[in-house]
């Protein structure tokens, strides 16, 4: 093998002389081991030589690149800082508006009927008759001159009648004693008293005739004691006698007393309101709608004994009918009854399912939890064909308006949700310098059309960021580019 002399090997000398010494390599060995005057003699030489020309070529490369890092001047530290910076975000604002807004929220609500009632038994009895099945319509019509429910069950009244039928036989004994009152005593029955008066003053004269002489028989020592007691004694039953007879005589010709018979009056009109209320339990076993409308559970049957209060059907009345809306305590103390409502109910085709309706009522208790408080919204319920279309339990929203005020606006697209409070981020001017964005935390209120009123510390004239907010942090700045409908 022929090696290179040294005066034809490259010089490397200036490795020496560089700062990285990782970039120190030795390539001389390679070179001093390829043959380059001997021509070559034979496959394996060959090889050998390519293989060490390739190292020769790698090595210059390496030492070039490092020599020209090590010779390079450092980077400057403002450069270094300014490559920190980001670059400005291409964004669109506009300007925040303050104008007289009308809240208006959608609320959710439900179909309630106006009326509700479980109809239940007001006597007790056995079912013997039932009229209705769930779903049936029930009425009222017109009964001697009275409105009247249609008949939704029947209960046994054999037992009542039987009672009716005793007390207007004892109302019919009442009255026959009154009119024997109000007739007086008979002249058969005043002569008799006379006559029994008469007797009597008669029977009083021969007693104390008797007792005189008694009297005098005494005195002559003639009779015994025992003898003018009996004689005394009965003269005065005479008396007593004929007093008893003449006041009877006096009774029988002035007749009853006043006082006995209104005594009669009062227990035949006692006996009238007896009857009155066997009548009114006879007519409650017969159970009637007490308004029209729809059965909505049927809840006995015939055979079944009914005790008083227990359950027959529960039926709701449907025309006119409410939509229960639970309003927000921000919104209630601006609404009023008789406040026109707009309804939309999703059962209804799309086309013929909005309505108006107005407020009828304001429940003046909220509830605890939600600080909601229930309006009922009232409508008349339209038909189809006979049949209502809105139904007991069905879904429909609600647009409540509340009363104009002026708020601060801005658009929709401001709005970044997502966490704990709405965020918007406004466009900072600063002195000769690109704006930066700030982040102000807000609250969403009433909406109108792409704006919606929000508060928070936001004034109107500022600008917010409607497009490119969501990609931009505080601090950072901005590039705005002229809105088309309020240019910069």
């Amino acid at each position: 093998m022929v090696t290179r002399p040294e005066s034809s090997r490259p010089d490397f000398s200036d490795l020496n002389n560089c700062r990285l010494n990782t970039c120190r390599l030795d390539c001389r060995d390679g070179l001093a081991a390829v043959p380059v005057s001997q021509p070559i003699a034979d496959i394996a030489l060959f090889k050998r030589a390519m293989t060490n020309t390739r190292l020769i070529v790698l090595c210059v490369s390496a030492c070039s690149v490092c020599v020209i890092g090590c010779n390079s001047a450092t980077p400057d530290a403002s450069l270094r800082k300014a490559a920190s910076v980001p670059a400005p975000v291409t964004v669109r604002t506009a300007l925040v508006g303050q104008s007289s807004v009308t809240p208006k929220v959608t609320l959710i609500g439900t179909v309630t009927a106006i009326r509700r009632s479980t109809v239940g038994s007001p006597v007790d009895g056995r079912v013997t008759q039932i009229n209705i099945n769930e779903g049936d319509h029930v009425g009222m019509h017109v009964d001697g001159g009275q409105q009247r429910g249609d008949i939704i069950a029947q209960l046994d009244t054999e037992t009542v009648s039987i009672e009716i039928a005793a007390a207007q036989a004892e109302l019919t004994r009442l009255q026959h004693e009154l009119a024997e009152l109000n007739a007086g005593s008979r002249p058969e029955e005043i002569a008799q008293a006379k006559a029994h008066a008469e007797a009597a003053k008669d029977s009083s004269e021969y007693a104390e005739s008797r007792f005189l002489r008694t009297q005098n028989l005494d005195k002559a020592n003639v009779i015994s004691v025992e003898q003018l007691d009996a004689a005394k004694s009965a003269a005065f039953a005479a008396r007593q006698e004929l007093i008893a007879a003449n006041a009877a005589h006096a009774m029988a010709a002035a007749g009853p007393r006043q006082e006995v018979v209104a005594q009669s009056i009062a227990k035949v009109e006692h006996q009238k309101q007896e009857i009155v209320r066997l009548q009114t339990q006879l007519r409650h076993h017969t159970i009637r709608t007490p308004f029209a409308g729809d059965v909505v559970k049927k809840l006995t049957e015939v055979g079944q004994w009914l005790t008083r209060g227990a359950p027959l059907a529960e039926i709701i009345d449907v025309d006119p009918i409410d939509v229960v809306v639970h309003v927000p305590e921000s919104l209630v103390t601006q609404i009023r009854t008789g406040d026109k409502v707009r309804l939309e109910f999703d059962a209804l085709p799309d086309g013929a399912n909005f309505f108006e309706g107005t407020i009828h009522g304001i429940v003046a208790s909220a509830d605890q939890q939600a600080r909601t408080f229930p309006v009922r919204i009232r409508l008349n319920n339209p038909s189809d064909k006979g049949d209502f279309l809105l139904r007991d339990g069905m879904h429909a929203r609600a647009t409540v308006s509340g009363s104009p005020h002026s708020a601060i606006l801005v658009p929709k697209d401001a709005l970044i949700l997502g966490g704990p409070k709405p965020v918007v981020m406004v466009a900072q001017p600063q002195n000769e310098q690109l704006p930066v964005a700030v982040r102000i935390e807000v609250e969403a209120g009433a909406s109108s059309e792409d704006m919606i009123e929000i508060t928070g510390d936001l004034q109107s004239g500022q600008r917010v960021i409607v497009d490119g907010n969501e990609r931009v942090r505080p601090g950072q700045l901005l590039n705005v580019v002229a809105d088309e409908a309020d240019p910069s």
